[in-house]
């Protein structure tokens, strides 16, 4: 059976100023009304405001032996000038971010004429006599590019051999090197390296054959030449 409701429209006879009353009291509460300002907090509280995207920061460019970084991609020619050096060495890149290694310059033979390794040695720099290494001849193809992606920390290596037997790579970023020894003279900086070029002179001494007392430390056994310094239109 159908049930009604006890209240219909006609039976309310509530007096039109407790109405108004029962009204002003809903709007007027302390626990309902909200002010302006407390309506802009809720709605600040419930809206997340994203942070600014931080400044793309360019990398400090160098060409030292802390390593070689270029803020764009770069494209460096280098030229082999020659070496005083008793082993068969290869030059390369090594992209120190992804560990990938890139020969560019290598020699055919130790030196221009044979010698024999224990040969006495004046210890002078230069010495034509000093297992000399000429373009052309000890190193067939002398001259060579690469292109550094920018933002990439890079480090130069000289792997070398003696008669087949590998003696030892070494770095031009210092820390790589036992000891953190410095391998590699700069001759010139970043800044130069488009005006004119920098000569990077390496030392082979310590590894595999020369004792600690017959190390000369000359800087001279492979010297590279790194110049044509252009930015990357790619």
């Amino acid at each position: 059976m159908q049930r009604t409701s006890k209240i219909s429209p006609t039976n309310i006879n509530i007096p039109i100023a407790i109405l108004i009353g029962i009204i002003f009291s809903v709007f007027s509460s302390p626990a309902k009304a909200q002010t302006q300002t407390q309506i802009q907090t809720q709605n600040q509280n419930q809206i997340q405001i994203p942070t600014q995207t931080p400044t793309q920061i360019i990398p400090e460019e160098m060409f030292d032996n802390n390593g070689v970084i270029f803020a764009v991609d770069t494209v460096v020619e280098f030229e082999f000038v020659r070496s005083y050096g008793a082993y068969q060495s290869t030059f390369g890149v090594r992209n120190e971010d992804t560990g990938e290694e890139t020969d560019l310059i290598s020699e055919a033979k130790p030196s221009d004429n044979p010698q024999d390794v224990n040969a006495a040695s004046e210890f002078k720099t230069e010495d034509p006599s000093d297992f000399l290494g000429t373009p052309g001849n000890t190193v067939p193809k002398h001259i060579a590019e690469f292109t550094f992606k920018a933002g990439n920390k890079y480090s130069f290596y000289l792997r070398s051999k003696y008669q087949g037997r590998v003696v030892g790579t070494l770095y031009s970023t210092d820390i790589n090197n036992p000891n953190g020894n410095q391998q590699v003279r700069f001759e010139g900086d970043f800044l130069t390296l488009g005006n004119g070029g920098n000569l990077m002179r390496w030392d082979d001494t310590g590894s595999a054959l020369v004792k600690k007392d017959k190390q000369d430390t000359d800087f001279d056994d492979f010297i590279i030449r790194a110049g044509g310094h252009q930015k990357c239109g790619c």
